[in-house]
């Protein structure tokens, strides 16, 4: 599980729980469905809490997370990493050689509930994590860790 909490209680907990279908299913004829991953998403922003669990990355997509994530934590600034499904993205602001900001989009089925619906499936929902490089080291670990567990199909 990766967990990434910002000085001000906000924080993003993402768990890769399984492949959306079984290799080889009748859905995947092509073998692209193969390699789907269910994301579990716990968020706490502000006054709202809520949880996701939706297909959102393919393993390969997954993997480019954690180049990205390692890149942040040595305190480059990578272009924002978008994926196939809009329900996440990725991007970091400037900081400085002990600390960045984090910035998540969670749009679609990854915003709260209460986001109207055209912000949920338009702009998102944009969750600021002030975090030290260590603490980006340590999720790209963690994440690391999940994708391991689920290799490309």
């Amino acid at each position: 599980m990766v967990l990434l909490t910002s000085a001000n209680g906000d924080r993003i907990e993402l768990q890769i729980v399984d492949y959306q279908f079984a290799k080889g299913s009748a859905a995947s004829a092509d073998g692209w469905d193969d390699n789907w991953l269910i994301v579990a998403g716990r968020v706490s922003h502000g006054p709202e809490s809520w949880a996701f669990h939706d297909p959102s990355l393919m393993i390969w997509e997954a993997q480019e997370l954690l180049k990205w994530l390692r890149s942040v934590a040595t305190g480059l600034r990578p272009a924002q990493i978008d994926f196939t499904e809009p329900n996440l993205s990725f991007d970091a602001s400037a900081g400085d050689s002990q600390a960045t900001t984090v910035l998540v989009t969670l749009r679609a089925e990854a915003a709260s509930p209460s986001t109207p619906e055209v912000i949920r499936w338009g702009a998102g929902v944009q969750v600021a994590l002030d975090l030290s490089l260590d603490a980006v080291e340590r999720a790209a670990s963690a994440w690391e860790n999940e994708i391991s567990a689920h290799p490309s199909r």
